[in-house]
């Protein structure tokens, strides 16, 4: 039995952490890709370390190198999704080459990650080659490593001759069906062939590393306790605290340091918070126009950005924010009903795997829906999922259009909840049944995916809530193609009405969506449009105020499509797909929207 050992990795003396180049700011690469290998130290000696894993005695370097063909360091982490995808097929290289005489050892250099979660993460993803905890960074830093899924190949003289990514499947937002290019493969059956690597050097996209040493500047008045907690528990925690559906949370100093350049990329570069690029954003009285717009503030962002760049000081912990403990228990309170799908077998690898479940709501009577929430039984295993309701007698087989139904709610990761306005509801007739599109995506060993979605029931409301989808055409999207679509548009001719609630339902070669409205005789007036459209993210946008749409007016909408290799978020650049809503389609395209009767009764 390997005893256990909570030392971190001792570098060795003689060791400079300015053997590797390290920008003071890295860059967000989302895509795998070849790079420069002079710059990045291929060719040099790595000097020897003292490693102390968690389990098992003190060793180093050379140690772990005697009598073997070379060595794999891998830099990993627990809580990073891009890390947790790859660690099984870490786990099956490991395997099949530590026997050829090629050991592994993995690295992580998260503080915020504990013992206990590094020996779960063992055993889950099966690795068997020592696992170090690089508390201080000291190894990260002397290696230059920049993501949490780098990895390196020495040779058994210690020269490093490959680094950077497993393979081309997993990015940043998104997945491919299957890798093209096996680099780690390669690189070790070249190493053990007694040949070059091929391609010494490329980019490993995962989550950034910080280095501890990099200090880039001064925080001045800004303080943890003082200034960032409040922007980070108005903006992140909602998603990002413990249980709730961000990759890890940042509700605690340690946290938000330990992966600080992480943070400040995707703040810097507007990925997070997840926003779609939404536009507008104010009216000209510089009044927010939705009330679940998540766009960080100007000031927010500037003294968030200041601090992560600095030495980023604590402050007084009697400054610290009081923060309001998130629901144990439905956010939308106590439902009336819950409804459950069964489980989908999500396989270890593969694309995003969709399955239509049809759930009974067993509704003797007519009722009003004024509130859902839908929830995965586990979180990690849903991507989205679309929450329609159809009535008894009409089949949605599996190539229907939603002309048949109603969409009332969706899921994404930090958007489950659905709230319709206060004076309005939708009904659901008696026999009812959801339909339940369900999105899951592996995550490199077998799961099962489900959902839940809780409904609160209300009285006969004021006015009626109608659901309306506008629904673009099957097409073919060729490889390479970058252009727009527009989405047949739509004559409302039932009388006035306002819209409530907007939700923009596109695939991962969608990256542009405007909405807009035109009178007979006028020009076309945008309601809403998001510059930045993420798939991963189903967005609900409720405007402060109802949107008004007068009898005889035109709703329609355009979206912008990139299946080239540009977009990192496309599984597949080299083939034509179909673009539609049907499930035959690879690339959903509608848009649901809330629209309330302005008719008195329901």
């Amino acid at each position: 039995m390997r005893r256990m050992a909570s030392a971190c990795i001792l570098a060795a003396a003689s060791l400079s952490a300015a053997m590797f180049a390290q920008p003071p700011s890295p860059r967000m690469e989302r895509s795998p890709h070849e790079q420069d290998p002079a710059p990045l130290g291929l060719g040099r000696l790595i000097p020897d370390f003292d490693l102390a894993p968690i389990e098992g005695p003190p060793t180093s370097l050379s140690a772990v190198l005697k009598g073997r063909r070379g060595v794999v360091l891998v830099m990993t982490s627990t809580t990073c999704p891009v890390s947790r995808r790859y660690a099984p097929r870490l786990a099956q290289i490991e395997a099949d080459f530590s026997l050829r005489g090629i050991p592994f050892v993995y690295v992580n250099t998260v503080r915020a990650e504990t013992l206990p979660e590094m020996q779960r993460h063992i055993r889950e993803s099966g690795f068997t080659g020592l696992y170090l905890p690089d508390r201080a960074g000291r190894l990260a830093a002397a290696l230059g490593a920049r993501t949490t899924t780098e990895v390196y190949v020495l040779d058994a003289s210690r020269t490093l001759v490959y680094r950077g990514a497993v393979d081309d499947q997993v990015r940043v937002g998104g997945v491919a069906d299957a890798p093209s290019r096996h680099f780690l493969r390669d690189a070790l059956a070249s190493l053990l062939a007694g040949r070059p690597v091929a391609t010494p050097a490329t980019w490993a996209p995962g989550c950034l590393l910080d280095i501890p040493a990099r200090v880039p500047g001064e925080a001045g008045n800004l303080t943890y306790f003082g200034r960032i907690a409040r922007i980070l528990d108005a903006n992140c925690l909602a998603c990002h605290r413990e249980g709730g559906p961000g990759a890890y949370p940042l509700d605690h100093y340690g946290a938000v340091v330990s992966r600080a350049a992480m943070i400040e990329a995707v703040v810097r570069d507007d990925l997070m918070p997840p926003t779609h690029g939404l536009h507008p954003l104010r009216d000209s009285q510089g009044r927010r126009l939705w009330k679940n717009d998540r766009t960080l503030d100007e000031s927010d962002k500037r003294d968030l950005l200041t601090w992560l760049r600095s030495t980023r000081p604590m402050g007084d912990p009697a400054d610290r924010p009081v923060r309001r403990e998130p629901s144990q228990t439905w956010e939308i309170g106590l439902p009336d009903a819950i409804y459950s799908t069964p489980d989908v077998a999500v396989p270890a690898e593969g694309p995003l795997q969709h399955q239509r479940i049809i759930v009974p709501m067993n509704l003797g009577e007519a009722r009003w829906v004024s509130a859902v929430e839908c929830r995965p039984m586990m979180r990690e295993t849903v991507h989205h999922a679309l929450v329609w309701v159809q009535h008894v007698n009409e089949d949605p087989g599996q190539s229907v259009e939603p002309s048949w139904s109603r969409l009332l709610a969706t899921y994404g990761p930090g958007d489950g909840v659905t709230r319709f306005a206060p004076v309005s509801a939708m009904k659901l007739e008696p026999g009812s049944r959801l339909v339940v599109d369900l999105y899951a995506k592996p995550m490199g060993r077998p799961m099962n995916a489900s959902l839940r979605v809780a409904v609160r029931f209300g009285e006969k409301p004021q006015r009626t809530l109608v659901s309306e989808t506008l629904v673009g055409p099957e097409f073919n999207l060729p490889a390479g193609h970058r252009g727009p679509m527009d989405l047949p548009s739509k004559v409302l001719t039932n009388g006035p009405s306002r819209i409530t609630g907007i939700t923009p339902v596109f695939g991962p070669r969608c990256v542009k969506v405007a909405l807009w409205t035109q009178r007979p005789g006028e020009e076309r007036q945008l309601v809403l449009k998001l510059d930045r459209y993420d798939f991963r993210w189903r967005l609900r946008y409720e405007p402060e105020e109802p949107i008004l749409l007068p009898d005889g007016v035109t709703l329609g909408a355009t979206a912008m499509f990139d299946n080239s290799e540009q977009n990192p978020a496309n599984p597949d650049a080299g083939r034509t797909v179909v673009v539609g809503f049907t499930n035959d389609a690879d690339e959903p395209m509608f848009i649901g929207l809330e629209l309330i009767d302005e008719s008195p009764e329901p």
